[in-house]
C-alpha cells in the first residue's frame, strides 16, 4: 500500500516528468525544423554555402543554439549518408 508521499508524488509530480513541458516540446519542433532543412539541403547530394548559410539564418530565427544547429547538420549529414562537408 502507498504512503501518502507516494500519493502525492504519483498524482502530482509524475505526470510532469512523464510530459515534456510546453517550452521542451517547441524547443524539440525548432530541432526538428532545422534537422529537416538540412534534410532538404542535402537531397541533391551536392553541397551548397548558400543553401546552408539560408539554413543557418532560418535557425537563427527560430532561435536554434549554434550547438543544436551543428547536431541538427551532423545528423542530417549522418541520415543522408553523405561524406563530411
Amino acid at each position: 500500500m502507498l504512503g501518502s508521499l507516494e500519493k502525492l508524488f504519483l498524482e502530482r509530480v509524475a505526470p510532469r516528468i512523464a510530459q515534456p513541458s510546453p517550452e521542451a516540446r517547441e524547443h524539440g519542433l525548432r530541432l526538428a525544423a532545422a534537422a529537416l532543412l538540412f534534410e532538404v539541403v542535402r537531397a541533391d547530394a551536392e553541397k551548397d554555402a548558400h543553401e546552408e548559410h539560408l539554413v543557418r539564418r532560418i535557425a537563427g530565427l527560430l532561435h536554434v543554439s549554434h550547438p543544436d544547429f551543428i547536431d541538427a547538420k551532423i545528423r542530417a549529414r549522418a541520415e543522408s549518408g553523405l561524406e563530411k562537408s
